[in-house]
């Protein structure tokens, strides 16, 4: 049986059960600096995937007290250094899932000359926070992820991603 957020709908079940879709637990985050806008997480569909990436949900989940966070979106960034490999999941645990085509990379050692498009933001308190309504992301394209700390310093951030790919 996949492992999905409670909610989903039967679309997203037909495609976790089809072994099309996969997961993203982020390490801890800090986003540091109030008021300054930190590049935290790329992620690249290579143009040789042949692969649409939906992003099914996201949820963002704060470790700091009081704490508030403003989450972008942007679609093809300039990307000069990535940052760290993140380990991607299967839903299917124990099965014969193929690995996912996409990279996903993460702080520390993201580095953007050029943010990209924006196209969604969103704030988030201390309660998760899930992000719904993100576009698909076609083949070679990538999307940059940043936080801005809006209250408090050195705040505890963990992301959790599901998506699929078809």
């Amino acid at each position: 049986m996949p492992v999905l957020p409670v909610g989903s709908t039967a679309g997203q079940i037909s495609l976790a059960d089809a072994g099309k879709c996969y997961l993203l637990f982020t390490n801890p985050l800090v986003a540091s600096t109030v008021g300054l806008e930190s590049s935290i997480i790329v992620f690249k569909n290579p143009a040789t995937s042949g692969k649409n990436m939906h992003l099914l949900d996201c949820i963002f989940i704060n470790h700091t007290s009081a704490a508030v966070q403003v989450f972008k979106f942007y679609f093809n960034p300039t990307i000069t250094t990535p940052g760290t490999a993140a380990t991607i999941q299967p839903i299917i645990m124990g099965g014969t899932q193929p690995a996912s085509v996409m990279t996903w990379f993460i702080s520390p050692g993201v580095n953007i000359s050029a943010n990209g498009t924006a196209f969604r933001s969103y704030q988030t308190a201390l309660t998760p926070s899930p992000i719904l309504d993100v576009p698909i992301i076609a083949p070679g394209g990538n999307m940059l992820i940043t936080v801005t700390p809006l209250v408090t310093t050195n705040q505890t951030i963990d992301i959790c991603f599901v998506w699929a790919e078809y």
